[in-house]
This record gives structure tokens, C-alpha cells and sequence, in this order.
């Protein structure tokens, strides 16, 4: 599943940043009050995946992303990993409001990521 060039997000994404909406990287963040858990790289954010399936957007094992790294989840396999991150990349584009609009966004989507 090829995220079509034209998406864009409604995400703030800086110009010169690798993680577009075309190139969503999966890996392992922790902060002050998470424990370290999966998640996406988005222009400067993290897009918590525990957050996503505790309210209901993915509907993968959560015990395969609330631990400190991805071979769980990896070893779903390819067809399940790339349609997670196209089912992200829905989310994130442009014309959803889905996730954009959801009460609790601020604590699924992670501000500042440290590079």
C-alpha cells in the first residue's frame, strides 16, 4: 500500500523534515509520564500506537507496542506493519477529522520530538 505523493496532513510538517506523511518510521519514544511504547515519527511529533489502540483507531494486539521495543510488533508481519502505517497515514491526511478532532489528541500525539 503506496501512500500517494499528493496527501498531505494535517499535522504541522517543518519543509526540510524526512517524516512526511509519505514516510511514517515506527519506533520506540518514552517520555516524563509513558513508559516506553511504540510509535510513529510525524514532521516533529510522535504519534503514540498504545494511544491509538486504546481508543479504538488501530486494531492491532496492544501488547505488541506498549513495551520498549518493536520485535512484537514486527513480527506480525509485512502485510500487517504496512497496513498499520497506511492506516496512520488515513488518519493524518489532510481532509480526516477523525483523529484531528478527537477530545483527547494531546496526549496520542507527543509535541517535540527529540532528535
Amino acid at each position: 500500500m503506496q501512500i500517494p505523493f499528493d496527501w498531505t496532513s494535517w499535522v504541522n510538517i517543518p519543509q526540510n523534515s524526512d517524516f512526511s506523511i509519505q514516510n511514517i518510521p515506527f519506533g520506540i519514544f518514552k517520555t516524563a509520564t509513558k513508559s516506553p511504547r511504540a510509535g510513529v515519527a510525524i514532521g516533529d511529533m510522535i504519534l503514540d500506537l498504545t494511544w491509538l489502540v486504546e481508543n479504538k483507531f488501530l486494531d492491532i494486539p496492544i501488547n505488541t507496542v506498549n513495551q520498549n521495543y518493536l520485535n512484537d510488533f514486527i513480527g506480525l508481519g509485512k502485510p500487517t506493519t504496512n497496513k498499520v502505517r497506511y492506516d496512520i497515514a488515513i488518519l493524518l491526511k489532510s481532509d480526516n477529522t477523525s483523529l484531528k478532532n478527537h477530545a483527547d489528541i494531546k496526549n496520542g500525539l507527543i509535541a517535540s520530538r527529540k532528535r
